[in-house]
C-alpha cells in the first residue's frame, strides 16, 4: 500500500439536505487500486474506490448527508494498492 492525496476540485448543495464532491488524483504507473480516506473527515460520505484503474488523472465523486465538510482546495489522503495488493 502507498499513500496519496487527492485534491477537492468541486463542491456542491444538493436537494434533501445532500452533498456532491469530486476530488482529483494522480495516480502513478504501478498502482491499480485506490481508495479515498473520508470515514475520519465525514463519516455519512461516500466515494467508490477505483479499481482496475490505469495511470493518469482521475476524478473520484463524493456524496454524503447533511452540510459538506469539504471545501475546494482541501486534500484528502488515498490508499494505493500495486497490482496483487489486497486492500485491507
Amino acid at each position: 500500500m502507498q499513500p496519496i492525496t487527492a485534491k477537492i476540485i468541486h463542491v456542491q448543495s444538493e436537494e434533501g439536505n445532500r452533498f456532491y464532491a469530486e476530488a482529483e488524483i494522480v495516480v502513478p504507473e504501478n498502482l491499480t487500486h485506490v481508495q479515498l480516506i473520508i470515514d475520519e473527515i465525514c463519516p455519512e460520505a461516500h466515494a467508490p474506490a477505483l479499481s482496475d484503474v490505469e495511470a493518469g488523472t482521475h476524478t473520484i465523486p463524493i456524496s454524503g448527508a447533511g452540510k459538506s465538510p469539504f471545501k475546494v482546495g482541501d486534500l484528502i489522503m488515498a490508499r494505493a494498492f500495486e497490482r496483487g495488493e489486497l486492500p485491507a
